[in-house]
Parts: structure tokens; C-alpha cells; sequence
């Protein structure tokens, strides 16, 4: 995060010769971008846009419960996989809502004679199924400092030796959460 994010910044930069850098972020990518952002300083964008982006992870209960310390053992599955597959991760989520894809089913079925709602519905489930296998060591870190230790909301979390301070935002910020 600490070398790509400042590396494609300054590529933007040069290539459009525009300074001020607007970033927005989605999901994880989001999180990342928050966290480049609280400790680039200056070198960061100029504007920050958020979408779905979890900060203050005591407050994401299905996630707490499923991350438990004492049920879940992060090293043993990183250690196993590597690289945490794509499927797995997809079933995470699945287990947050165990019926909404029943339920985007029955929608589907009762507007089978809609053509646009039907490309959008499939046009969605893709989006919603492509998903990448999240690199282990990434898996491992974010859950202990983000859903066991809470540590962007202790103001406890650093990245190679900075601090990962909100505080210190400096720029327009919009989160957008629903």
C-alpha cells in the first residue's frame, strides 16, 4: 500500500500534469486508501471518497462473530492457503446474509418477463461474484490489527513506523455507508 498507492499517485500526476489527486476507494480498497491517505501527508490525494468502507470494526458484529480469537485461527488458515481463495471469501459474505441470494432468485423468477431487469440482475450477481483471492499475510494482519484489536479506532494503528492518524486528514473526505 505504502509503495503502490504513492507510485500510480505520482503516475497520474506526470502524465496528466495535474496535481490534485481525487481517490476513491470501494470495500477494502477504500480501507487502503484511507489508511495511504492518513499517513501520505502532502504526497497524498486531495480528495478522499470512501464507499462501504469498514473503519470501526467492533461495530461489524456477523464479522466479530466470525472472526472470534477463540474459534478462528488466522495463522492456521493463512499458513494452510496462502493466498485466502476468492470462493472463501465469497462465502464469507454469503453467511452475513444466508438469504439473499434465495431471495434475488425469487425476484429474478418474478420479473423473468422484464429483459432489462434480467441483464441487470446478472450484470449485478457478476459484480457481486468477482472477487480476487486476497493475499494471506494481508488476510492475517488486517484481521488481528483490524477485527481483533479495533486498531484504526484506538488510534493504535501504524504502517512501516507511521501512524495511521484520521486526525491529521486534511483534505475533503466523504464516507459513504448504507
Amino acid at each position: 500500500m505504502l509503495d503502490l498507492l504513492p507510485s500510480a499517485a505520482a503516475r497520474v500526476r506526470a502524465v496528466t500534469g495535474e496535481n490534485d489527486l481525487s481517490v476513491i476507494g470501494y470495500c477494502a480498497g477504500g480501507l487502503l486508501s484511507l489508511m495511504w491517505t492518513a499517513t501520505a501527508g502532502d504526497a497524498g490525494p486531495a480528495h478522499l471518497i470512501a464507499f462501504t468502507t469498514p473503519v470501526d470494526f467492533h461495530q461489524m458484529t456477523h464479522f466479530q462473530a466470525m472472526s472470534d480469537r477463540r474459534v478462528f485461527d488466522v495463522d492456521q488458515l493463512v499458513d494452510a492457503v496462502g493466498n485466502v481463495p476468492s470462493d472463501f471469501v465469497m462465502a464469507s459474505f454469503e453467511m452475513l446474509r444466508p438469504a439473499q441470494r434465495i431471495a434475488g432468485i425469487i425476484l429474478l423468477y418474478d420479473d423473468l418477463w422484464d429483459d432489462e431487469f434480467v441483464k441487470a440482475h446478472w450484470m449485478f450477481e457478476r459484480w457481486g461474484a468477482d472477487a480476487l483471492p486476497l493475499p494471506g499475510e494481508y488476510c492475517r494482519e488486517m484481521t488481528k490489527m483490524l477485527l481483533w484489536d479495533n486498531a484504526l479506532m484506538a488510534g493504535a494503528m501504524t504502517l512501516a513506523g507511521r501512524s495511521v492518524d484520521f486526525g491529521a486528514f486534511r483534505i475533503p473526505y466523504l464516507h459513504i455507508m448504507a
